[in-house]
């Protein structure tokens, strides 16, 4: 609140000055030219007149409103949370946002960094941030970025432990999809399946430190072992979000599986971390099928995770050969609840004790 005060506080007093010069400028130079003193006062109030409307006006179409700088990785998902923000902040009265996607960060310092570069252009009280990862770098800049007075939101990303915070018990938001849930959607997606002897999955998990992609990964092996099908898993946990790295990682953790185990296998279901992914293997899906441990193999099915959509609103997956469903994340959704919450909190409207906002996922069927 104090920062918001300050930076209307600013542009208040930058206007103001700007006005008294003009008044003062235009006093002294219609003196000059008709040596008429009158004639400088009426001038003079004239400007006076004209420069208190502007700083009226000025104050009515500055945004002293809500304001929100959403900052995240370029990617589909990202743009698509960033289009639920911008549609909000659009049909609200007196809202403002920025939106900065980068591509291919190396880290989090280049998501601070573009941050630091925005907040030194403009105030925003409310500062919504994607992380690549969860470290100590993104918790100390949290703790500085609450320090001075600004709501943090984090998306996609679960309430870490310990707690991201400073002494005076300010604390971050958090909005996002309930990957608990997710998981599970996956695993009805497959189970929705005509029944099929010899059924066999591969449970692909994203890289480690993605606190989504480790929550719903824990969620669909435990479907797996609740549902007793556990004997017929294989669970890789993947090095990066590159598809090539994904099946060089299946190839190398399932290739030498093959001397010691070999398994009648008549349907293959992969179930993939994202959308990219499933789209890449399903495109390539040769390279699977000549995996020995699972031959002879008939039929393979792949689910997907996030629910990305193409330019008219269709499903990025729906069409693909062989994907069975994905499980849509909802991304435009926890964009428009980010945006919601930043309105809530400039309002004063939002409880302390409301921490999160969770997205509830979608499984979505193809077949």
């Amino acid at each position: 609140m104090i920062g918001r005060i300050q930076a209307i506080a600013r542009k208040k007093a930058l206007v103001a000055g700007v006005s008294a010069m003009l008044v003062i400028v235009a006093f002294v130079l219609t003196n000059y030219l008709t040596g008429s003193t009158d004639a400088s006062l009426a001038v003079g109030g004239l400007v006076s007149f004209f420069a208190s409307v502007l700083l009226l006006a000025l104050n009515e179409i500055a945004p002293t409103g809500f304001s929100l700088l959403m900052v995240a990785k370029s990617s589909p998902y990202s743009k698509q949370i960033a289009q639920g923000v911008k549609e909000v902040v659009s049909n609200s009265r007196d809202g403002f946002s920025e939106v900065v996607l980068i591509e291919d960060p190396t880290g989090n310092d280049a998501l601070i960094q573009a941050i630091e570069e925005q907040l030194t252009r403009r105030y925003f009280g409310t500062v919504a941030i994607r992380p690549l990862v969860v470290d100590n770098r993104l918790a100390d800049y949290v703790k500085i970025l609450l320090a001075r007075d600004i709501f943090v939101i984090l998306l996609d990303l679960d309430i870490p432990d310990p707690e991201f915070g400073i002494a005076t018990k300010r604390l971050p938001y958090y909005v996002g999809s309930d990957h608990r849930l997710g998981g599970s959607e996956a695993f009805a997606l497959a189970s929705a399946l005509p029944v099929c002897e010899n059924t066999y999955y591969l449970a692909l998990l994203g890289p480690e430190g993605s606190s989504s992609a480790e929550s719903r990964g824990r969620s669909l092996c435990w479907s797996l072992m609740c549902s007793g099908r556990h004997r017929e898993s294989f669970v890789v946990q993947l090095p990066s979000w590159s598809p090539q790295a994904a099946m060089n990682a299946i190839k190398a953790a399932l290739e030498p599986v093959h001397a010691d185990v070999t398994v009648d296998c008549s349907r293959l279901i992969v179930f993939c971390p994202n959308d990219n992914i499933c789209q890449a293997l399903a495109t390539h899906l040769d390279e699977l099928k000549r995996l020995e441990v699972f031959q002879p193999l008939d039929e393979i099915g792949f689910v997907g995770y996030d629910g990305l959509r193409g330019p008219l609103g269709d499903y990025a997956l729906q069409g693909v050969a062989n994907v069975v469903g994905t499980v849509d994340s909802c991304p435009e959704l926890i964009g428009r609840e980010a945006a919601l919450a930043a309105i809530a909190s400039f309002e004063r409207r939002l409880s302390r004790q409301k921490r999160q906002f969770l997205v509830q996922p979608v499984g979505v069927a193809f077949t």
